[in-house]
Order: structure tokens, then sequence, then C-alpha cells
């Protein structure tokens, strides 16, 4: 097994490499190994460090014998530095002070045959031993680069070192593919590799304790213990050609680099690593006319397994040149490991018509097994190109739109490729629009379940291009003249706009003007593939649709058409302008609005308002009709203007709704009269803020409240699961009258894992979450929310408090949970955790959320090491 590298350091842990090593060293079983050092799980005729012996400067470990001995470098009193062996050497460069864990310094990369650069440091834990000190040092390269790097500890220190790139934006692709290089050594303090940069830009090198990078042991070091390490520039090798499949062979510290045959238009590569020793773990660098295009790392399934460093790639251009460098993530190991190199590379089926033709598809070997059974036909496109494909088959088949990633644009009439087999999911052809938001090759990937090996399939297809015209925000772009395929685009965008509206018309349509808008990242068959809003307005320009946009900058592209069936010669007028309505201003609890004298001006008519707010404030909004016989309305809106009509009282009386203030920061409404109603109003608009609490340090102990089984509640069972998992009481009634951020609450409901809920609750909800969360559960208390089990819940109830009791313990990690809620009558809440609680927050949120779910107070989210055994909080409402 072998760990999967998505963080900083790997996750991996002296316990996790005794497993890897079931048969214990010495043991006789396969290898009799030394102390201190494994039987390698995948290469059981051999040894590998396990970490727990350090041999001396000039020695190392023996695997057979688990002594260390004599290994010919530097003696004891010196210190090796570009290749030699020196007793009081001197560096280029010493670490900055302490503490400098955001930059030890910038290394000058040197020149290839130059001397290597030296740097110097040391690493002393901070904090009363408490903090890990890591040097991390940056270097910036022009281009790919290979670099030697050699670091010697001294004072006990086991040197090792970790390269990964910054947060430059030139390695952005190399950080998506959590590139990362580690130089460890578990059975000496000289850890010496190659490292191979394969693109421009800024790198940190970590210096540290091996151990402590690498294993992620206990803090290391001294104020003694230091290292010196040497960094140099060496000529990148001629990749040796491959040939056939691949090729097999060793690495150890030497980075190996292979060429690709000559690539043809449109191929498709395969390629991957497999590094089958337990001590090293495969990484493979693709790079594509000396630019990097991709890497991979081995990994492990779901179930533990290798997964070998692997990636496919198409989209090739003809002539191109690809080299592939073999490499590893880390290798620990005291030899050389085995690695095999698998390369498929699959010729594409031709290119599919720039604009009209016909291509063919010729079967394969009748089974759907691997790419080449397909019909691969590539084609071109600019980023955000707009193309409409008319595609027709002479047998009836099933097909794909893959990009050069091999990932799946469009899906055809399938579902995945081995739906492609279903003779059910043919169909004879297909028109429709694509967008492409990245430039690059692509393919039409066609297969046809009936036809034998052999056997053809010709597939006509006709491509024509669209060009998205800009659309200037307040500027409708007039009389535009109909496309011959029922479709115009537009680009859009906007910012500092609080509410607009789209309109369109003509004097010719057929029927309604369809307008679908899509955002800038909008991918594959519109209208299928595209998540897009179409909204319908009529030709005569009379139904504009409005859009709430405060607080957004939005931007996209729309498609406009006729519904119907278009004519000759159509044009029509399109636009995006301020929609029509009064703004309020910024609303606050120290200060109502007013507004008198407001008109609708006629029967049918609406008036729409827009006032800005404080996320968590409760408003109140009141019409006050002030013409004889005026009957308003009043509705609420949300971002489309949709919103539910309030007509509770009749003419002459006044109409009201209350809101809280959403974390979009607005409130918008509109008013109107009932039937043929319509006169003068007046608008009154209030808010109340939120009562948040203060939060510190409680004085309460932890007292068991269950005695033995006194004061249980049932945990109903939820989603299948016992209670005591996934369960819910039913509603606790409280004694004494209580306000939770204000609003006045009379019951509550317990969840199993850690939490209380005011509001509706439809679930336990294992998965914890940021506060205010987005959805249920709303209007809680939470002392420990977390996905538990084994949970044994109680109250009591008393007249000036009521005490709620959670024991069990985590899901994930077993770890013990024993803590409570207690609500005063004086409106404070205390978080008690007792001498067994031993999760301490690094999974869970603590802290409370109001009734409409938008404001709280979150003490901890997701946090390690805050939650403390026999501590408590106490939440006190503010004045």
């Amino acid at each position: 097994m072998k760990p999967n590298l998505r963080s900083t350091l790997l996750q991996i842990s002296l316990a996790s490499f005794a497993a890897l090593g079931f048969a214990a060293c010495g043991d006789g079983w396969k290898t009799n190994c030394g102390e201190g050092t494994k039987v390698d799980p995948a290469q059981q005729n051999s040894c590998i460090p396990d970490g727990t012996v350090t041999c001396g400067q000039g020695t190392t470990l023996n695997t057979s014998t688990g002594v260390c001995e004599s290994d010919g470098s530097c003696p004891d009193g010196t210190v090796l530095v570009n290749g030699e062996c020196f007793a009081n050497p001197t560096a280029d460069a010493e670490e900055s002070a302490e503490p400098n864990n955001g930059g030890a310094g910038e290394i000058p990369v040197p020149d290839v045959g130059a001397d290597g650069y030296v740097i110097h440091g040391c690493i002393t834990p901070q904090d009363d031993d408490a903090t890990a000190d890591q040097d991390p040092w940056t270097l910036t390269v022009t281009g790919p680069t290979l670099l030697d790097v050699t670091a010697d500890g001294v004072g006990g220190l086991s040197a090792g070192f970790v390269m990964q790139p910054t947060n430059d934006p030139k390695l952005a692709a190399l950080a998506a593919n959590d590139w990362t290089r580690f130089g460890v050594n578990l059975s000496g303090d000289t850890a010496s590799r190659q490292v191979f940069l394969p693109t421009a830009g800024t790198y940190v090198l970590v210096l540290s304790d091996s151990r402590q990078l690498f294993l992620q042991e206990a803090v290391a070091g001294s104020a003694t213990s230091c290292y010196f390490a040497t960094i140099k520039q060496l000529a990148i090798p001629t990749p040796t050609p491959l040939t056939g499949t691949g090729v097999s062979g060793k690495v150890g510290t030497e980075v190996q680099f292979y060429s690709v045959p000559a690539l043809a238009d449109g191929d498709l590569v395969f390629a991957n690593l497999d590094m089958p020793s337990g001590a090293a773990n495969a990484s493979l660098v693709a790079q594509l006319g000396g630019d990097y295009l991709t890497s991979a790392d081995e990994s492990t399934d779901f179930f533990g397994g290798p997964v070998p460093a692997a990636f496919r790639r198409g989209g090739f251009k003809a002539a191109q040149s690809m080299v592939l460098a073999v490499d590893a993530t880390y290798n620990y190991a005291l030899a050389p490991v085995d690695f095999t190199l698998g390369l498929t590379k699959i010729a594409a089926a031709g290119a599919l018509p720039t604009a009209t033709g016909t291509v063919t598809l010729t079967q394969g070997d009748g089974t759907l097994d691997t790419y080449d059974d397909l019909g691969n036909f590539w084609f071109d496109v600019n980023a955000g190109d707009l193309v409409h494909f008319d595609l027709a088959f002479d047998d009836d088949a099933n097909f794909l739109v893959l990009n050069s990633d091999l990932a799946t644009v469009y899906t055809g009439n399938v579902s995945g490729i081995g739906d492609l087999a279903d003779p059910n999911a043919q169909i004879s052809g297909q028109k429709g629009w694509y967008r492409f938001p990245v430039a690059g090759r692509y393919y039409l990937s066609v297969y046809d379940p009936d036809l034998a090996t052999g056997d053809a399939v010709h597939i006509t297809s006709t491509r024509t291009n669209a060009t998205a015209t800009n659309l200037a925000f307040g500027t409708p772009a007039a009389n535009q003249a109909l496309s011959a395929l029922n479709a115009n685009f537009f680009n859009f965008g906007f910012t500092n706009q609080n509410w607009v509206e789209w309109n369109a018309s003509s004097p010719n349509f057929a029927d309604a003007i369809e307008i679908t808008t899509y955002p800038t990242t909008a991918a594959g068959l519109l209208d299928v593939d595209a998540i897009g809003v179409a909204d319908d307005f009529d030709p005569d320009g009379t139904t504009p649709t409005g859009r709430i946009t405060a607080g957004t900058s939005p931007a996209g592209f729309i498609k406009v058409s006729d519904l119907g069936t278009p004519g000759a010669g159509e044009t029509f007028t399109v636009g995006v302008v301020n929609r029509p309505h009064t703004e309020l201003g910024t609303l606050t609890s120290a200060a109502a609005i007013t507004k008198t004298g407001e008109d609708l001006g006629g029967a049918g008519n609406f008036k729409l308002y827009f006032v800005k707010g404080t996320p968590g404030d409760l408003v109140t909004v009141t019409v006050d009709p002030t013409a004889a016989g005026f009957n308003p309305t009043v509705a609420r809106l949300d971002a489309s203007e949709v919103g539910t009509v309030i007509n509770d009282g009749g003419a002459n009386a006044n109409e009201t709704f209350t809101v809280t203030v959403g974390t979009s920061a607005w409130i918008a409404f509109r008013v109107a009269g009932n039937g043929n109603s319509t006169g003068t109003y007046d608008l009154t608009l209030s808010a109340v803020s939120p009562v948040p609490y203060s939060v510190a340090p409680g004085t309460l102990a932890f007292t068991d409240i269950c005695n033995g089984g006194a004061n249980e509640v049932t945990l109903n069972a939820t989603g299948g699961l016992p209670g005591s998992d996934e369960g819910l009481s039913d509603a606790v009634t409280l004694p004494f009258a209580f306000q939770q951020f204000g609003d006045d609450v009379t019951d509550f409901t317990i969840s199993s894992n850690g939490f209380l809920g005011f509001g509706p609750l439809s679930d336990s909800y294992y998965l914890n979450e940021a506060i205010p969360v987005a959805g249920e559960p709303d209007g809680f208390f939470a002392p420990y929310w977390d996905d538990l089990e084994n949970v044994v819940a109680c109250v009591k109830s008393e007249p000036t408090k009521v005490t709620v009791q959670w024991v069990g313990n985590t899901y994930d990690d077993k770890q013990a949970v024993a803590f409570q809620t207690v609500i005063h009558s004086d409106g404070k809440v205390d978080y008690i955790y007792g001498a067994d609680q031993a999760a301490d927050g690094e999974f869970a949120t603590v802290g409370a959320e109001n009734l409409n779910g938008t404001f709280g107070n979150q003490i901890v989210f997701n946090t390690p090491n805050v939650i403390k055994p026999s501590t408590s909080r106490t939440l006190t409402p503010m004045p």
C-alpha cells in the first residue's frame, strides 16, 4: 500500500510502516532483516530502513545486521559540501533569523558545471520544543532545470528536504497535479538526489529533519542540529528513445529521460509508470516541445492497492516531441528500485472536415475495450469558439466529444464509454451548438455496435462557426439579422448594477424570442450539457425579464433564437439595461426608512424597491395606503423577481412582511394593487439587529447528569441507522422564556451529532459545516458538531437551567466525546467538556447560529487542538 500524495507532507506514520511490513524484521519469513529495517512489502527478498535507526556521518545501515558501517564517505567531524569533506565548511548563505518558517532565504541557481550553492541553517524547535522548525528557501528557474541537491546533517540531524511549487501562477498546473519531491534518508544523516524542475517559476526547498518531514514524527532538532545543503545545476541529458511498448529498468537518485517516437496529428498517448518497491513512490512527468504537459504520481485505490503513475492525453500535432521523465516523489530504499514504463500510442482516425465532408469509421476487433476501438476524429478550436455540428451516420452509431485530456466534453447519446456498445443508444445523427471555453484539439469519438470487424460507417459532418458580438450594458443591439441556423450569440459583462432587465423585440419573428443566458465557463452542447437559463420575450418588447445583480459582476454569453419556424430576413433587438426601480439606500437598526406619497399611477401598474441591509437583521416592511379604497399588495422578491404576494387586508388596510437580511445584504420588493385597485401609499422600513453572544472561558465543571440512565432521552433513528449513530430526539420544552439571538424559542431537538436545534430538523446532519450554514440546520447551539456514534444523550431540566449531555465517540477516529450544553434562564449558555473529551476540534464545528441561518458565532471549525478536556466556554448575550 502506498500513500496518496495529496498534501504538503506525506500522510505516513511509523504505525503504517509496521502494517506494511507485517512479517517482522528478522523473523525468517522470506528475508531476515536486521534491527532498524523491515521487509520491503513489494520486493520481499530485500530489506529497507524503517526509520528507527539513524547512522552517523560516514556510515550507513547494513540491512542484514542492523549495524551502522562505514560507507567510505566523509569521516566524523567533517561535512559533505560540493562533493568533498570539510571540517569547517563555509556556506554561501545562512538562514535568516528565527522564526523563519515564512522564508529562510533565496537560492541563486548556479550555472551548469559551476560549483554548487551552499546554504546553512539549524533546525531548532520553537515554543519549548512544541513547534517544529522547517527552513523554506526559494529558488527561481527560467525553464526546465535539473538540480542535484545534497543535505548533510550535523549534531544528530538526519538532514532531509522537500521541493514544491510556490503559488507562482506559472506553476499552477504543476501545483494542481500535486508535484512534490522528497529527499530523505532514514538510515543516515545525508540525503541526496536529483530534482527535475519541469517548468519555469519559483519553487520552495524546505530543509529539516528527514523523519520530521517524511514520517511526521515528533518535533526534531536542537540548537546544535544543523545542515549544510548544496544545490548544483546539471545538464539535462539527451533522452533515450522509447521503442515498442515501453521500457523496464532501475532508478535511484538520478532522473531518467525518455523520448516518445514521432507523433502524428491527433495521436492519443497512454503512459504509466509502475514502481513496485514499497520504499519508493513513482512519479511521471511529461513535456511537449520542451514545455510542461502533465505529471502523475503513484497512488492507492479504495482497497489500498497500488495505482501506477499514469496519464492519458490526445490532441497532438505532427512532429511534436514528447519527453517522459521517470522519477520518484520519494525513494528511501538503500539501492535503486525497479520500474516499468509502459507506453501506448493510438493513431487518430483522421481529421473532421472544417466545413462539410464525410469521414469513415472502420470497425476494429468488435470489442469495445480500448480507445483504438473508437473512430477518433480530431478537430481544432480557439478559446470560446461556438461551433454548430450537423452530424449524420449512414448506420446508427454512438459518439462522445472528448478534449485533449480525453475527458468527456459531451456524452452524445450515452453516459460513458462502456455504454457506447449499447445498441439501444444508437442514433442516426445530431445537430447542435457546442461551446469550447479552452482552445485545443478535440475529438469526435464514434462507435457502432452493429458493425462486424472491418465493416465501415460513414459520418457526414457539417461544421459552422459563430462569433459572439459584445453587448454593451445600457445600449441594446438593434436590427440584428437572425442567422440561418436560428442562433445569434452575444457576450456580456457588467459591474455595480443593483437591478437590471433583459429585453428583446422583433418586427417579424414567427414566435416568441428566446434568450438563453450561459456563464463564461459553459462548455459542451448548449441546451443539453451547458447550464443555461432561458427566458421568452414577446416580439413587441412588452415582457422584459428582471434580475437583481447587486454585489455580483455578471458575465457570460447569450443565445438568441426564434421559437417558431424562422423566415427569411428576420431581425431583432436585444439588450440589458437598468431595471426601473426605486433605491431606498441602506437600512440600519438605528433609523427607519420612510417614503411618503408613493403613487402606482394607474391600474395594473407596480413599483419596485431595493434596499441594502446588514446580514442577520430582521426587517419589517409596511405599505400604508393613503388613497381611499386602495387595496395594496406587497411581495418580497428574490434575485429572479420571484416572490409570494401578500394581501392579508382589504381596502385601506396595511400590508406587512418581515424578513431576515441574507448574506447578499439586500432586500427587494414589489408593491402593486389588488385587481384594478390603484392609489397612493406610504412606506416604512425598520430593522432589528440580532443579539450576538460574547464568548469567554467558563467556570462550570462537567458533572454527569445521566446517573446510570436517569434523564436519558430516546434518539429516534434517521436514515436507516441506529439513533445512537444518526438520531433525533423528540421536542424538549424549555421551562422558562428564552431568546436565542434575540428570537423567542420554546423547545429544541437534540441531534446525536453534537448539537441541539430550535428550528425544524429533517436529519441528524453528520457532516458539520462552517457557520452560518447555507441550509439546515438553523437556530442551533453546537458544543461539538461532528459525525458521532454510540451516543447516549441526557436532559436535566431545572427551574433556572436545562442541561443537555452527549457521551460517545467520533465515527472516523473513535475518539471519546463527553460534553454538555447548559441553557440558563438569564439567556446565557455554557459549553462544558468532560475529562474524557479526547476529540479536539479537528473535524468539528463549535458555535451557534440564529433561526434564519444568516448569523452566528463560530468558535471552532475544523481546527485541531482547540477543544480541551475539563474546560468550558460561556456564551453571553450582548446588550
